[in-house]
C-alpha cells in the first residue's frame, strides 16, 4: 500500500514548526524583598564617676572602660569607697547586626563657676548585637589643675551608636 499524500503532511508540520521557532523577546521574573528590623536603642545604665580627687599640683585622672582608676602629674587619687566607674550603656537592636559608636571629643563640668574638662573618650569595642543586645562601656580623662577649687563638679556626654 502506497500513501501518496504523506509527504505533504510532513511538509505542513515541518512549516508550522519553523514557523514557531523565531523568538525575538525572552522574559524572565525576578523575586524582590526587604526586611525592617528594630532600631538601634542605647539607655544609660551607669554614669561615668571619677571618684575622690586631690589636685595638689594637677594632672590627669583615667577612668578606663574597664572601670579601672589612674592618675598621671599631681592628681591624687583618695579612696572613694567604690565609687570609681566607667559609664554603662545598654545596647539593643537587630540580633547579629553590627553596630559603630560616635563618642564626644570632650566636654565641661562644671561646678558653679569652676569647671574641669573631660577628653579622650573610649569605649569597649563595638561588635556584634549577639541575641540583640549588648553593653557598651565608656572611659575618659579628666584634667584636673593645680589647686583646683573644691566642689562636686557634674555634665554630661552623649554616646551615639548607628548600624554598620
Amino acid at each position: 500500500m502506497k500513501h501518496n499524500g504523506g509527504w505533504w503532511v510532513g511538509l505542513l508540520v515541518v512549516g508550522f514548526t519553523a514557523t514557531a521557532l523565531p523568538c525575538l523577546a525572552a522574559q524572565a521574573t525576578a523575586r524582590v524583598g526587604a526586611t525592617i528590623v528594630s532600631g538601634l536603642a542605647i539607655t544609660n545604665v551607669r554614669s561615668l564617676e571619677f571618684g575622690v580627687i586631690a589636685p595638689d599640683a594637677g594632672g590627669n585622672v583615667v577612668v578606663s572602660p574597664d572601670g579601672r582608676r589612674t592618675a598621671f602629674g599631681g592628681a591624687r587619687l583618695l579612696d572613694s569607697g567604690d565609687t570609681t566607674f566607667s559609664a554603662e550603656f545598654a545596647v539593643k537592636g537587630a540580633a547579629g547586626a553590627t553596630y559603630s559608636v560616635a563618642l564626644p571629643g570632650s566636654v565641661v563640668i562644671t561646678s558653679g563657676s569652676d569647671n574641669m574638662t573631660v577628653s579622650d573618650f573610649s569605649c569597649t569595642a563595638p561588635g556584634s548585637l549577639a541575641g540583640g543586645s549588648t553593653t557598651l562601656r565608656v572611659g575618659a580623662t579628666l584634667a584636673v589643675a593645680a589647686n583646683q577649687p573644691l566642689g562636686r563638679y557634674e555634665g554630661a556626654f552623649d554616646v551615639v551608636v548607628n548600624y554598620d
